[in-house]
């Protein structure tokens, strides 16, 4: 039972400390261009004409990319990648607790591995907190994608949805 309230307070100490607070929402953008070339940076702001992407540090430099230059604009939420490899790890630590406490402890008469419940617990929790690690962080790198090809058209008819995922609105 200790190994559960282990894990319980383990669990709770990663919670946020409010879940009202602010937060800035930056996404990272990978822009590919007609010419093959690559630009990468957060997307700051969208328009008519093109997009503004600056680098990660949010000073150093500013390309302005024209919406004929673009082919695909990939973006992604600024430390998802992070946030899904720590919720992967949690959720596999707590699937393995949950199966090796109900698995339950081993026979008196058990010779060789014989563990209680705890111990397994403790086991399935190391186990499986690995490969949900790798999911999560697997599921966190997902990026939207826009294929605009060069297109004015296209462009514009994905603006709006653009503009949701840039800095300033």
């Amino acid at each position: 039972m200790t190994t559960f309230r282990i894990l319980l307070l383990l669990l709770l100490s990663l919670i946020p400390y409010s879940v009202n607070a602010q937060k800035i929402k930056a996404y990272k953008a990978r822009v590919t261009l007609i010419d093959e070339s690559k630009v990468k940076g957060v997307l700051y702001t969208a328009n008519e004409e093109g997009l503004v992407i600056m680098d990660v540090n949010l000073v150093d430099s500013v390309s302005f990319l024209d919406s004929r230059n673009i082919k695909i604009l990939k973006v992604r939420k600024k430390g998802s990648i992070g946030r899904g490899a720590w919720i992967g790890a949690l959720s596999g630590a707590a699937l393995g607790a949950i199966i090796g406490f109900a698995d339950g402890n081993d026979p008196p008469d058990c010779i060789i591995l014989c563990a209680t419940a705890e111990e397994k617990a403790l086991i399935g929790a190391v186990t499986l907190a690995v490969p949900g690690t790798g999911v999560g962080a697997l599921i966190g790198s997902a990026s939207k994608k826009f294929y605009v090809h060069g297109e004015k058209g296209t462009y514009l008819s994905v603006l709006p949805e653009i503009k949701k995922y840039a800095f300033i609105k």
